[in-house]
């Protein structure tokens, strides 16, 4: 928890905020959360909505929390600043892929009615 403090309030390097806790923290929430429901879906027949709708909502929390760790990690940053630019360029794209990624790889169904408006 001291960790995802430390994120939060950006006092994680840039290098570990985005590639550490953004970019791998991000796919492995995505990975843990989607097999978590996956095995409550199995053993709670037809509790679909509720472990996909729960997945999703502790997805982006932590996705949340890693973009605002990013940026403030950004706007400490020493060095030149296109780096920092740039990573934030990345994360504004990014956090909303992640995002509808994890509710498509929980709930398949999702992009059919989203993406075409049924």
């Amino acid at each position: 928890m001291h960790s995802l403090r430390n994120l939060w309030n950006g006092h994680k390097s840039l290098a570990a905020a985005f590639l550490g806790y953004y970019v791998l923290g991000c796919i492995a929430t995505n990975v843990v959360v989607g097999g978590i429901s996956g095995v409550f879906n199995f053993i709670v027949f037809g509790a679909r909505l509720i472990s996909s709708s729960v997945a999703a909502i502790l997805f982006a929390a932590y996705c949340f929390v890693a973009t605002v760790g990013v940026w403030r990690s950004a706007s400490r940053y020493k060095g030149a600043q296109i780096l920092p630019a740039f990573i934030k360029v990345v994360v504004i794209i990014m956090t909303p892929v992640f995002i509808v990624t994890t509710i498509t790889m929980i709930d398949p169904r999702f992009p059919v009615g989203w993406w075409s408006g049924d």
